[in-house]
Formats: C-alpha cells, sequence, structure tokens
C-alpha cells in the first residue's frame, strides 16, 4: 500500500508497446518522455578508442566494421529539438556488444541471473569504462545515439500524438 506521503516503492511504469505498436507518452514536462518501442542496447567501440551506446528497435542488428547512421536523443531541457538541432553520427564500430538480453517476453524466455552474476557484469561494464569518464574532472561526456529508425519512429509519435506540434 502507497500513499503521497510514504511511498513504497520509487518508480513508474512507462508504456512504451501494446499489442506490437509502438506507443509514446506525451506531456508538458518533457522529462516524462519515453522513447517507444521494443528497444535493444549496443555498445560500440571504434578504432580510436571511443566507445557509446546505441539504442535500436528490438529487430535491429548492429555488426562490425558496417556504417551505422545515428541520431542523438532528440530531447532538450525543456522541448522536443528539431531536425537541424540534433547530432547525426556516422559510426563504424571495430566491436559490438549486446548490453541485455530478454529474459521475459509474455513468458520467461531465458534464465534470470542470479544476483552475484548481475553485480560482477555490472563491475565489469563500470571497470570497461576508460578513466575520461570515470576518474577525470569534469568526466568526459559518454555518448547515447538513437537508431536512425528508432528516431524517426520517436519524431513520427510524438507529432502525430501531440497537437502542438510542428
Amino acid at each position: 500500500m502507497t500513499c503521497q506521503h510514504h511511498p513504497a516503492l520509487g518508480c513508474v511504469y512507462k508504456l512504451v508497446e501494446l499489442e506490437g505498436e509502438a506507443r509514446i507518452k506525451v506531456s508538458e514536462d518533457i522529462g516524462k518522455m519515453v522513447v517507444p518501442g521494443s528497444k535493444t542496447v549496443y555498445r560500440l567501440y571504434c578504432a580510436d578508442g571511443d566507445m557509446m551506446d546505441l539504442i535500436c528497435l528490438a529487430e535491429e542488428e548492429v555488426r562490425p566494421d558496417t556504417e551505422v547512421p545515428c541520431r542523438a536523443i532528440p530531447i532538450g531541457s525543456d522541448r522536443i529539438l528539431v531536425d537541424a538541432e540534433v547530432e547525426t553520427a556516422l559510426i563504424v564500430p571495430t566491436k559490438v556488444e549486446k548490453l541485455h538480453t530478454c529474459i521475459w517476453d509474455g513468458a520467461v524466455v531465458d534464465d534470470f541471473p542470479s544476483l552475484d552474476q548481475c553485480k560482477l557484469r555490472c563491475k565489469e561494464q563500470i571497470e570497461s569504462l576508460g578513466r575520461e569518464y570515470t576518474h577525470e574532472m569534469p568526466p568526459k561526456k559518454y555518448k547515447v545515439y538513437l537508431s536512425v529508425r528508432l528516431y524517426n519512429l520517436m519524431i513520427t509519435l510524438w507529432q502525430r500524438e501531440n497537437p502542438n506540434a510542428k
């Protein structure tokens, strides 16, 4: 049981897909907007030592040594950014790592990792970040991109659901 002054669970569930169709939350508070659809996340490693994460639609695959066009997440501090304001990048990763696997798809489809496995994975991921992200002041900004398909879906749904969209 929860109430306003004594919440028992500090999280919010946001619907991103319903019966296979991507959904988006429209709100006056831009920070409440979600990235729609069923997704997967890849960590991309480049020849120059740079690394970044790429959020894609679940059916998209990313392969090493293949050009990956991507866009920055189009959310500003107070509004959706328009195309010209959104960073575009063409990444050619030398290594690609899928960051998660689906363990629930209406039923259990894979084994749940143990708490010790989760702790070890978290430790390994933090250690894989360069010192420029974890020790330097100010730390280097870690890049997170959307695939072009996911970016286009997000903008299309936002424009359809937001009567004030341009």
